[in-house]
């Protein structure tokens, strides 16, 4: 009776103390949670923060991951490495018209990647992320080997590599689209078919 009492009363008072919305019902029924009207607001509140939360940081990782992808397409353009007169240049040792110029891109590319590699190693998480989706096979066997053959025969033929060869899209060529579309294809033949053909 005592409780009935109280609680009508402070249903007339309508607390000023409260937002307007936790008016509707009694403050003992918000407590016990049977104010549908005051759970709700708190609920959907929770959830659009949440979900605001959520989309900055996908919109942040997807800024970073366009400047990185900017910064990647400019330095391989930069050095040359989507010409493939170069590149078969620097591969064709033997000929006695070696082309050394692209080794001073692979060193600046290695300066600047083990920096990135000794602090990756000391973070216990990504900024943006919430794990490092690093490589779990770290074992040398025949399918390791046998790709890099694969992949230094097609980067000896046709002078690109698949990150080069994406940037060299820009020049609107089309040996390069041809080149691309063929990649793509090989990558899904690796994944869809080979895996039912291997074990």
């Amino acid at each position: 009776m005592p409780e009935i009492v109280v609680a009508a009363l402070l249903n007339r008072i309508r607390l000023h103390l409260r937002p307007r919305h936790s008016r509707r019902g009694t403050f003992l029924e918000a407590l016990a949670g049977r104010d549908r009207h005051f759970s709700h607001h708190r609920r959907r509140r929770r959830d659009r923060h949440g979900r605001g939360a959520m989309n900055r940081q996908s919109f942040t990782r997807l800024l970073v991951a366009l400047l990185a992808g900017a910064i990647f397409g400019f330095g391989p353009s930069l050095s040359g490495m989507i010409d493939p007169a170069r590149i078969t240049g620097f591969l064709d040792i033997a000929s006695g018209r070696w082309d050394p110029s692209l080794l001073f891109v692979l060193g600046g590319a290695v300066l600047v990647a083990v920096p990135g590699i000794m602090l990756q190693r000391r973070m216990a998480k990504p900024v943006l992320d919430a794990r490092f989706h690093l490589p779990e096979k770290t074992a040398i066997d025949a399918r390791l080997l046998a790709g890099s053959a694969i992949f230094g025969i097609g980067w000896g033929l046709a002078g690109f590599c698949p990150g080069p060869a994406v940037s060299a899209l820009s020049t609107g060529l089309a040996p390069v689209a041809l080149f691309v579309c063929a990649m793509v294809a090989g990558m899904i033949l690796h994944d869809r078919v080979l895996p039912r053909l291997l074990p």
